[in-house]
């Protein structure tokens, strides 16, 4: 499924298996690189997403929105289907 609003940010994971996009629909998409398959939309944020950045081994994913957050996603839980692992951090 794909975003409702323009991507405003993508990243590759550094081993290239995964896609992260973030959109002005107010989410952040994973995909798989090679067959091109939505893994997970990942929601909360209340205004678009501006920017997504992995860690070096795609542990974490960052990212940062117009709602005044950055978030540090914990991917190893995100690819066991269990419950989010986020924490918020407001910027002044």
């Amino acid at each position: 499924k794909a975003h409702y609003g323009a991507v405003l940010s993508c990243c590759f994971s550094l081993d290239d298996r995964l896609v992260a996009t973030a959109s002005k629909d107010n989410t952040v998409q994973l995909w798989d690189s090679l067959s091109g398959a939505p893994l997970r939309i990942l929601r909360g944020y209340a205004r678009f997403v501006s920017s997504v950045r992995f860690s070096r081994n795609a542990a974490r994913l960052a990212t940062g929105s117009g709602d005044g957050t950055v978030r540090i996603w914990d991917m190893r839980v995100l690819r066991r289907g269990t419950a989010l692992a986020v924490r918020d951090r407001g910027l002044a």
